[in-house]
This record gives structure tokens, C-alpha cells and sequence, in this order.
């Protein structure tokens, strides 16, 4: 079955905002465009960026993630520090398209999409040595998977320790695919201070679909 952007079940996105509340996450409304110094912490590449010009004259870029969003709204001191925040954007990143292909070597599925929905989980603090990503959001990924009966997951860590991908097999494709990335960024303020930005996935969407039914 060829799964493309029209067939996203959008209950998963409010249901999972709904988890996470109820774990103690704060919702916000994270922009849909950020600043370009902004996207380029998560996107660098500029050619992946989808660029619009905002109301206030200035050009922004469509956000890959709602981790952008948070990430901006943290630099203008706009939320609170050691609070957890869980959000739901679209997230738009040009050339991103990957496909699965059947035996006789047709496209049978797109795998990455130049546009889909994410919830993402969200914690900033001042403290380098809080592990919130992985303490945290993380866990509590695993816990909403585990809520939806996808409990065959594995988590991959890097060698430094500082971000992490769950994954799960994708019979569709023979293949494990991503269901989410999870860290933390060093980012700087404009009134200078230094924060530690904690991200992860809540549920992207249509990544999930291919392997919850």
C-alpha cells in the first residue's frame, strides 16, 4: 500500500498532545516560521529551508521542526527554563524524500516526506550535566509507544552520549526505520546566558503509520 501525506491520522497528534499533558508537559503554540539563525541550529543546510517572507518584512524560514519554534521562543525569553513543553507543528524540509520500493523496483511507499506533522518534547535548562533527554523525554516516548501497544522498539545511543534514535522494524520496507531522535543543544540567548535545549519526538506522523495499524 503506497502511504503518502493525504492518509495522516490526525487523532494520534491529539492524542499523543494528551499524554503528554497528563505526564505534566506544558502545550504551547510554537511559530510555523522562525528566523534563519534559528532553523540553521537543527537544519544547517540552507538549501533544505523552505524561505517566506513574514508580515514584518522579514524572511524567515518555515520550520523543519517544533523543536525550532521552541528554540526561538527560548532565545527571546519567551519560556520558562526547566519546564517541560510539548507542542505540535508542521515541519517542512526541502529535498528530504526517501522512498521503499517493491520487487519489481517501483516506489511503494515514501519513508521521508518534504512535509509532515510532529509533536515534539521540549526542556531547556543552565545545568550541562542534566540529562532531561534521556531521563525524560526519552522515557516518557517510550512510555507513549508502549500506550499505543508498539512496545518492539530499540533505542540506539551515539558514542558521546549526548543524543539517542528509536527505532523499529518496518516490515513493510525489511528494514528499521526512525521513530524519533532525541538530545540536547548548547545554545546562546540574546541577553547572552548559555541553556542546554532538550529536545525529542512525541510522535511524527506519517513515520509512525508505517508500523502502527
Amino acid at each position: 500500500m503506497f502511504i503518502d501525506s493525504t492518509e495522516i491520522d490526525y487523532s494520534l497528534l491529539g492524542r499523543a498532545m494528551e499524554f503528554y499533558k497528563a505526564q505534566g508537559y506544558t502545550s504551547f503554540e510554537a511559530p510555523w516560521m522562525v528566523r534563519p539563525n534559528i532553523s540553521n541550529i537543527t537544519l544547517p543546510d540552507q538549501s533544505a529551508a523552505f524561505i517566506v517572507s513574514a508580515a514584518d518584512g522579514q524572511y524567515k524560514h518555515l520550520v523543519g521542526s517544533a523543536e525550532q519554534g521552541f528554540l526561538e521562543m527560548l532565545a527571546d525569553d519567551r519560556l520558562s527554563e526547566d519546564e517541560y513543553y510539548v507542542s505540535c507543528t508542521p515541519c517542512f524540509r526541502r529535498g528530504d524524500i526517501q522512498y521503499t520500493y517493491d520487487a519489481n523496483g517501483y516506489p511503494d511507499s515514501i519513508m521521508n516526506q518534504e512535509t509532515f506533522m510532529k509533536v515534539e518534547l521540549s526542556m531547556a535548562t543552565q545545568n550541562p550535566s542534566n540529562q532531561a533527554w534521556k531521563r525524560v523525554l526519552l522515557a516518557d516516548a517510550l512510555q507513549f509507544l508502549e500506550h499505543l501497544g508498539i512496545a518492539d522498539v530499540k533505542v540506539f545511543n551515539d558514542l558521546t552520549d549526548t543524543s539517542a534514535d528509536i527505532m523499529a522494524f518496518d516490515s513493510s520496507a525489511n528494514r528499521l526505520i526512525e521513530l524519533g531522535s532525541y538530545g540536547v543543544r548548547e545554545i546562546k540567548c540574546n541577553d547572552g546566558a548559555t541553556l542546554y535545549a532538550h529536545y525529542g519526538t512525541g510522535v511524527a506522523l506519517p513515520r509512525l503509520q508505517r508500523i502502527y495499524k
